[in-house]
């Protein structure tokens, strides 16, 4: 049997994320592997994780912004509208030059 942790992740207006590395069980029946990215409800639920093997988590936790999301690329931000104005500014130059002869544009996949 593997090491169990058992910790309430979230409380009552709070998100939990889990990102993790190899193999856990949650609760005793949901599975996640490497990479699997868990969200949990916001009503405060304890989580049991196990792990038969050496696992890495990255265990995070906030509030709620009650805001919309959109991403793209490297941008978060509130509309598409933002989001293309992002790019703007990027292609622009205004987010500065990495690794760039002064005055060329920056490249973008």
């Amino acid at each position: 049997m593997g090491k169990c942790a058992r910790r309430c992740l979230v409380d009552d207006g709070d998100t939990g994320f889990l990102v993790m590395e190899r193999g856990i069980t949650i609760n005793d029946k949901t599975k996640a592997t490497t990479q699997d990215f868990v969200v949990f409800a916001n009503i405060g639920e304890r989580v049991v994780i196990e792990a038969r093997e050496k696992a890495h988590l990255l265990v995070l936790n906030g509030e709620p912004i009650h805001e919309p999301v959109v991403q793209s690329g490297p941008f978060v931000m509130n509309s598409e509208r933002e989001i293309a104005h992002a790019f703007a500014d990027f292609d622009s130059g205004k987010f500065g030059y990495l690794g760039l002869n002064p005055g060329e544009p920056p490249r973008r996949k």
